[in-house]
C-alpha cells in the first residue's frame, strides 16, 4: 500500500457522492475498529442495490477488524459476502504495516477513532480525507487527542459541496515549525 487515507464521514449528497465514488474506485480493503465494524455490519449488508457503489464496495471488499474482544467467528460479515471480514488481534501496528505492504491502491479506515489514534502514534497514516460539516454539536469524541505528535498537513485537494461541507485531502508535511504562519 502506498498510503492509508482516512475517511471519517460519508454523506450521500449530490456533488459529495460523486467525489466519494471516485475514492471508492481506488479502494482495495477497509480497516475498522470493533464498534465501527458492528455499526457497519448492522446496516450495509441490507443495502443490496447494485447501482450503489458505496454499498457494493463495503459489502464485497475485504474488511480487517481490529478487536481484542471479538472472536474470529464473531468477525463475520452478514449477507452475500460473509467471508470478507478478517480479525486483527495482537500487534496491530505490525498487522497494519503488513497490510500497507500488500499490493493495491488504498486501505481506508472509516470512523474507528481509537484505532486511528494508534495508527497516528505510529505514523502509519499517509493521507487524511476529512469532511467538515457546518454543524456544531457541542460534544463528541475528539479526532486528535492528547499523545498525538503535532504535525503540519499539506492540502492535496479541497472542495466544498452545495451544502457547505468542506472535503479536504491532506498529507503529512513534517513537524510543526513554530513562529510561522
Amino acid at each position: 500500500m502506498s498510503y492509508i487515507p482516512i475517511t471519517l464521514e460519508l454523506a450521500e449528497l449530490s456533488r459529495q457522492r460523486r467525489k466519494t465514488v471516485l475514492n471508492i474506485r481506488t479502494l482495495v480493503m477497509f480497516l475498522f475498529g470493533r464498534r465501527t465494524f458492528d455499526i457497519f455490519r448492522g446496516y450495509w449488508p441490507d443495502q443490496t442495490d447494485p447501482a450503489n457503489p458505496i454499498a457494493t464496495a463495503i459489502n464485497s471488499l475485504p474488511k480487517y477488524v481490529v478487536s481484542n474482544s471479538l472472536s474470529q467467528a464473531d468477525a463475520t460479515w452478514r449477507g452475500e459476502h460473509p467471508d470478507t471480514a478478517r480479525l486483527v488481534t495482537g500487534d496491530v501496528v505490525a498487522a497494519v504495516q503488513a497490510l500497507k505492504d500488500e499490493p493495491g491502491d488504498e486501505l481506508q479506515i472509516w470512523g474507528s477513532s481509537k484505532l486511528l489514534q494508534t495508527l497516528l502514534r505510529h505514523e502509519l497514516v499517509d493521507r487524511f480525507r476529512l469532511m467538515t460539516f457546518p454543524l456544531v454539536l457541542g460534544s463528541g469524541r475528539r479526532l486528535f487527542t492528547d499523545g498525538i505528535l503535532p504535525a503540519t498537513m499539506r492540502p492535496i485537494d479541497l472542495a466544498v459541496t452545495d451544502l457547505g461541507i468542506v472535503i479536504g485531502t491532506y498529507e503529512p508535511a513534517g513537524p510543526v515549525r513554530h513562529g510561522q504562519m
